[in-house]
């Protein structure tokens, strides 16, 4: 088995773990018979589930798609296409989510997060939604695979006690490499600063 690097936050559930949060995951069997998405992990093909979604309940789209890339995603690989098939895969998950955006609602790629509620019709592993979370935002999450669907839900349990986001200050998601213009919060002194007091 491969080392994990020490920084590395790649989440993995123990099976009593997978267990206890595969029972709060949406299949798109019960999609139909529940009223309410909101909050809720969906795990299944947005491509299947999006025309049972409810109808104008979107503040905030969030598109974040797998990249062009050929990567396996546990038990689903995604094959690169080419640009024009790329182009029209993307077009076809957009279409399909309209129908579930309010009239004022905005779609983004890369999102402000300033709204009441958003979809990540891609969820992965959950990042979309506990950053939607952690300042009060009301978030559903669609992602095929079901392990995926439990690191989210792990994901969204570990949010609840660090409301912290990575690059979040000040109500501002700050850009990458932009640490000198970010307000400076006071931190506890480092562990080679206390040994050297």
């Amino acid at each position: 088995m491969k080392r994990r690097a020490p920084r590395n936050r790649t989440l993995t559930c123990a099976p009593e773990e997978k267990a206890r949060l595969a029972a709060k995951i949406l299949y798109p069997d019960e999609l139909a018979r529940t009223g309410s998405v909101g909050g809720r992990i969906i795990c299944g093909d947005t491509f299947e589930v999006a025309e049972n979604l409810p109808r104008g309940f979107i503040d905030l789209l969030v598109l974040d798609p797998p990249y062009n890339l050929s990567k396996n995603y546990g038990d689903r690989l995604f094959k690169e296409k080419g640009k024009a098939d790329y182009r029209e895969w993307f077009e076809r998950a957009l279409a399909l989510l309209t129908p579930t955006l309010k009239p004022t609602a905005s779609v983004y790629v890369c999102s402000d997060w300033k709204t009441s509620t958003l979809i990540a019709p891609f969820l992965g592993s959950g990042t979309t939604a506990a950053v939607a979370k952690k300042p009060g935002r009301n978030y559903c999450g669609i992602e095929i695979n079901e392990e995926y669907c439990c690191w989210a839900l792990k994901r969204l349990e570990m949010a609840d006690s660090d409301q912290k986001i990575q690059g979040y200050a000040d109500g501002v998601f700050w850009e990458r490499n932009s640490l000198a213009d970010q307000p400076r919060t006071e931190q506890p002194p480092s562990r080679r600063e206390k040994l050297a007091l």
